[in-house]
């Protein structure tokens, strides 16, 4: 399962709880709590509503500063302006070339 490896610094940079974050972002703690460790999945919409309660780009919970960089940054950007269908099919493809397939 992929763990956004920044969700939890970036909550903590914020000055916010788990439970202050999942009642932003409409996800219950313990969700929240999984994502953050990689226990639970976590598709392209609930990064997105990560991303907006803590006023980021998708791209941010992924990658730090000038990581974000080069097809890294394109990608996002890209995936910024996706339907959530698009976004499925783009995460879909990725697996799939990446090897990472969701059971």
């Amino acid at each position: 399962m992929m763990k956004p490896p920044r969700i939890a610094e970036l909550r903590k940079q914020k000055g916010l709880t788990q439970v202050q974050l999942a009642e932003i972002a409409g996800l219950s703690r313990s969700h929240l709590a999984g994502i953050e460790t990689g226990a639970s999945p976590v598709n392209t919409y609930r990064m997105e509503k990560i991303a907006r309660a803590l006023g980021v780009a998708v791209s941010d919970l992924l990658y730090q500063g000038a990581q974000a960089n080069g097809i890294e940054a394109e990608l996002a950007s890209l995936l910024e302006k996706m339907s959530d269908r698009d976004k499925d099919i783009v995460l879909s493809l990725a697996r799939s070339l990446g090897g990472d397939r969701e059971t």
